[in-house]
C-alpha cells in the first residue's frame, strides 16, 4: 500500500489578512428594485433582517457593482430607478454615452441602497465605479459626474468604505467592452485605472479611498 508524504506550507510571515469578524455581501448595481424594494415601494425586510444578521459579524461591508458595474451611466433625470432605454445625462458634446451602457443610475438608485445603511449601524459600502467604455476620457468623466455629482450628494456619502474601478477587466473582451484582438488586460487596464484615478483625485480631492478591479 503506498504511503502519502504531508509537507506542511508556512504561512507567509507579512501580507494582508481578512480580520476576523468581517463580513461581505455583494450585489449588482441593477439589483437595487428587486432586491431592495417590493414593487410598492417598501423596504424588503427579509433582506434587511438578513444584513442585519451578518453584521451581527462586527465589521461589514456591502459591495454594490458586479457584471453590471461597467454598463452603468449616470442619469439624474432619468425617471425610474433603473432605465435600460439608454436616456442620455446631460454632458458635453464630445462625451458620448457607450452603447453598452445599458442601465441607468439616478439619485432615486443610490437612495434605495442608502436605505440598508439607516437600518445597520456603521454599515459601509463599496461602490463600483465603471469602467466600460474603449475611451479613457469618457471613462474619466463618467466617473467624476456620478461621483461628484451622485454619490457624494447622496446619503451614502459618509457610509463609503471605497470606490472600486472596474470590474473583472480580464472579461471586458468577451463582455464585448473591448476589442478582443488588441486587448490585452494585464498590459492596458492599469493605465486605464489610473487615468480614472487622477480624473477623480484631481475633482474631488484624494480623501475617497479607491480600490479595485474586482478579479477572479
Amino acid at each position: 500500500m503506498a504511503s502519502l508524504n504531508f509537507n506542511t506550507i508556512q504561512a507567509p510571515v507579512s501580507g494582508h489578512y481578512i480580520r476576523p469578524g468581517y463580513a461581505g455581501l455583494s450585489i449588482e448595481w441593477s439589483s437595487a428594485s428587486p432586491a431592495w424594494l417590493h414593487p410598492t415601494g417598501e423596504v424588503n425586510q427579509a433582506v434587511m433582517q438578513l444584513v442585519s444578521n451578518l453584521a451581527e459579524s462586527g465589521e461589514f461591508r456591502v459591495r454594490i457593482g458586479g457584471a453590471t458595474e461597467d454598463i452603468i451611466w449616470w442619469a439624474p433625470e432619468s425617471k425610474t430607478q433603473l432605465n435600460h432605454s439608454s436616456v442620455p445625462p446631460k454632458q458635453p458634446k464630445k462625451i458620448v454615452r457607450p452603447a453598452t451602457s445599458t442601465i441607468s443610475i439616478n439619485s432615486a438608485t443610490l437612495e434605495t441602497y442608502a436605505t440598508l445603511g439607516n437600518h445597520v449601524p456603521g454599515l459601509k459600502y463599496i461602490l463600483g465605479v465603471s469602467q466600460g467604455s474603449t475611451d479613457k476620457n469618457v471613462n474619466g468623466h463618467e466617473a467624476v459626474v456620478f461621483v461628484r455629482d451622485g454619490i457624494l450628494k447622496s446619503s451614502l456619502a459618509n457610509k463609503i468604505n471605497c470606490l472600486e474601478l472596474g470590474n473583472e477587466p480580464e472579461f471586458f473582451s468577451l463582455e464585448g467592452l473591448r476589442n478582443k484582438s488588441v486587448y490585452n488586460p494585464a498590459r492596458d487596464f492599469p493605465a486605464e485605472w489610473l487615468s480614472v484615478a487622477n480624473a477623480l483625485k484631481s475633482a474631488v480631492g484624494s480623501s475617497l479611498p479607491l480600490g479595485g478591479p474586482a478579479t477572479n
